[in-house]
C-alpha cells in the first residue's frame, strides 16, 4: 500500500490468478467545530457573535464558497419548499397594494433563506411622520450585532454595519437601530428573530433543525 499526499493506492486479490488496483482518496477534517463565542464588550457597545466577531460570516463562507454544494442545494431547496409560490391571492385590496408596495413576498423568500443558515431572521420596520403607517425592508442577519444597554442607550436595540470586519472605516461604522416597539411608533426599527434552543441563552442562534418563516 502506497501513501502520496492523502491518496492510497492499494492492490487487492480479487481471483488467485488477477490482480487489481484500487485509488482511494482520504478526506482529512483536521479543523474541529467549535460552537460560537460571545463577547459582552462595553466598549463598543455590542455582543461579538464569535471570538472574532465574524461567526455569521463564516457561516455564509460554507453556504458560498468554502462547504459542500450538496449543503447549499439543501438550504436553497428547503428554502423554496417553504415559500413555494409566494403568498396566496389577497382578498383585501389595501393589503394586497401593501405587499405589493413594500415587495413582501421577495422579503419574505430572502428571511426563509436566512433562517435557513443562521436559524433567524430580521426585518427592518419605518414608521412615517405621523407614527400611523410602516414599510418594511429586508435586512441582512449576518449584518446585526446585538446593543449593550447602557446610560447613553438605556433600550433594547441593535447594531448594523455593511461590513463588520472593515469597522474602523468610517463607511462601515456601526449603526444603531432601536428593537422593534409597536407602543413607539417612531424612526427605523428592527424585528429580530431567533428559533429558541434550551442550550443557549437567546443571544444569538445555533444554526440547526427548526421550523420555518411561513
Amino acid at each position: 500500500m502506497e501513501n502520496k499526499k492523502n491518496k492510497f493506492t492499494m492492490e487487492v486479490d480479487t481471483t488467485p490468478e488477477t490482480k487489481t488496483k484500487q485509488i482511494f482518496k482520504v478526506f482529512n477534517f483536521g479543523k474541529e467545530y467549535s460552537a460560537p463565542e460571545y463577547k459582552f464588550d462595553a466598549k463598543d457597545g455590542f455582543i461579538h457573535w464569535g471570538h472574532d466577531n465574524h461567526y455569521p460570516q463564516y457561516l455564509l463562507d460554507l453556504y458560498n464558497h468554502y462547504g459542500s454544494p450538496t449543503h447549499k442545494s439543501i438550504v436553497n431547496k428547503k428554502s423554496r419548499l417553504t415559500t413555494g409560490y409566494g403568498l396566496k391571492d389577497v382578498v383585501d385590496t389595501r393589503l394586497k397594494d401593501y405587499i405589493k408596495q413594500n415587495d413582501l413576498e421577495d422579503v419574505l423568500k430572502k428571511c426563509e433563506v436566512d433562517f435557513e443558515i443562521f436559524n433567524g431572521f430580521c426585518f427592518e420596520v419605518i414608521w412615517n411622520n405621523e407614527g400611523s403607517e410602516f414599510t418594511i425592508h429586508y435586512m441582512p442577519f449576518n449584518k446585526i450585532r446585538k446593543g449593550i444597554e447602557s446610560k447613553e442607550i438605556d433600550f433594547p436595540h441593535y447594531w448594523y454595519s455593511k461590513n463588520w470586519k472593515e469597522i474602523k472605516k468610517e463607511e462601515f461604522k456601526p449603526k444603531m437601530i432601536r428593537k422593534f416597539d409597536p407602543n413607539i411608533r417612531t424612526g427605523k426599527q428592527l424585528y429580530y428573530h431567533i428559533e429558541p434552543n434550551p442550550q443557549q441563552d437567546e443571544i444569538y442562534p445555533i444554526p440547526g433543525d427548526r421550523k420555518s418563516v411561513v
